[in-house]
């Protein structure tokens, strides 16, 4: 996601992220991810909400079955089913 000269990329699988400043960095050689938090955690905040509302119908069918998959089971676990 670039974002008011900042580009933040989140790895899907560990979730981690490295933000760059395209202003000054534009070859993104320096990852300020630690020495700029803040700007970090806006621009995934924002790249959270833009991943939310684009998602696929099945994507969201997909999650909120999981969801249900595991109420199911703290039920289970507590004996009401």
């Amino acid at each position: 996601m670039i974002l008011d000269g900042h580009k933040l990329i989140r790895e899907t699988v560990s979730g981690g992220v490295q933000l760059y400043d395209l202003r000054r960095d534009p070859a993104e050689q320096d990852d300020i991810a630690k020495k700029c938090p803040d700007v970090s955690e806006r621009l995934a905040r924002y790249l959270d909400e833009w991943e939310r509302q684009h998602r696929t119908r099945t994507e969201r069918e997909e999650m909120e079955g999981r969801r249900e998959h595991e109420h199911l089971g703290r039920l289970r676990t507590l004996g009401y089913l």
